[in-house]
């Protein structure tokens, strides 16, 4: 009973103090300086105790209200850095795929221009290397046409130098088989001559010997032989005289193939066809013979008193009868003057 009536009273008592803090609610408000004890009651009235529960819930509210704010704010923001995150990621990916691929377009531009550059420099290498072999041939077949020019010409003519005209093929044989020959003198005379009387004639004799080598299996010496070529004059007592050759008379400038008309017969030196005691092959015969014999002796007759004069020039050479090759030359001279006795 006593605690029912105490509540009561103590219900009744916090009204009136409550209705007097109400008006007096606007000092509290503004004068700052009032005593904080004078108010100190009202903390613990039952009339307070629901506004400090609903203070409070709504502070609770408020807190869980920030809370959810700041949570909803923080996931917004979590979500919105993660979206730029991701945003930028694909963005660099983008970029670094952009650049990779145009790094490998300008890679793949660079090998293939480097490549075009590459065959294009063997490709002009190749052509002028062949434009070089093309010429290097044409050069070598020119220059082989020229050998054979100089050879066929060469074998053609017998001897423009010393005066003759006459050329293998002139005399009269002709080779049906191939075969390899080389030649050599084993006597000829060299340098000048000097004549000197014997018996009544001012002369000067030489020899003219030579060996022939067949190099060809089955073959034989039968395409060598010898000419001589001689020009020049001679002279008795102050005045020319005329020497004969074949059908000709001796020149004094030009050679001529050495010849004599004796008996009615031709007389050349060297030739297979014409043997005489002066002019013959052996070993084996004079037909297939690889030795050839010469033997001359040049001069002029003279009677006691006569003032002669010899000035003769000469050409020897070893000779392919059937191509004309000529395998040896010399030259030697016959000069001098005398009275005879």
């Amino acid at each position: 009973m006593k605690s029912a009536f105490s509540r009561r009273r103590r219900h009744l008592g916090g009204s009136q103090e409550n209705e007097h803090n109400e008006s007096r609610q606007p000092l509290v408000e503004n004068d700052q300086d009032a005593d904080s004890s004078f108010f100190q009651p009202q903390a613990t009235s039952l009339f307070n105790q629901p506004k400090t529960m609903e203070s409070e819930e709504a502070e609770s509210i408020s807190r869980t209200t920030e809370n959810e704010e700041a949570e909803g704010l923080t996931s917004s923001t979590a979500e919105m850095e993660e979206e730029s995150i991701s945003t930028r990621s694909a963005e660099e990916e983008e970029t670094i795929s952009t650049r990779s691929a145009e790094e490998e377009q300008e890679t793949l531009n660079t090998s293939t221009a480097e490549e075009e550059e590459t065959i294009s420099t063997k490709t002009a290498e190749q052509e002028e290397e062949s434009i070089s072999s093309e010429t290097r041939s044409a050069e070598d077949e020119k220059e082989t046409l020229n050998t054979r020019t100089a050879e066929e010409e060469e074998s053609q003519t017998a001897c423009k130098e010393c005066g003759g005209e006459e050329t293998a093929s002139e005399s009269g044989y002709t080779s049906t088989v191939t075969c390899g020959l080389n030649a050599k003198f084993d006597s000829i005379p060299s340098g000048r001559l000097k004549p000197s009387f014997v018996g009544g004639v001012f002369r000067a004799p030489f020899n003219m010997k030579a060996s022939f080598t067949s190099t060809g299996a089955g073959c034989d010496c039968s395409d060598g032989e010898y000419r001589q070529y001689v020009k020049g004059y001679f002279k008795k007592n102050g005045r020319f005289v005329t020497h004969n050759l074949c059908g000709t008379a001796l020149s004094k400038s030009k050679y001529q193939e050495d010849c004599g008309v004796f008996g009615g017969r031709t007389l050349k030196y060297g030739y297979r066809s014409i043997r005489f005691g002066n002019s013959y092959f052996d070993t084996p015969d004079q037909a297939t013979g690889c030795k050839f014999h010469g033997f001359d002796s040049p001069g002029i007759g003279a009677a006691s008193g006569d003032k002669v004069e010899v000035n003769l020039h000469f050409v020897g050479k070893l000779v392919n009868r059937s191509t004309g090759k000529v395998y040896k030359k010399k030259k030697w001279s016959v000069k001098g003057k005398g009275v005879r006795p």
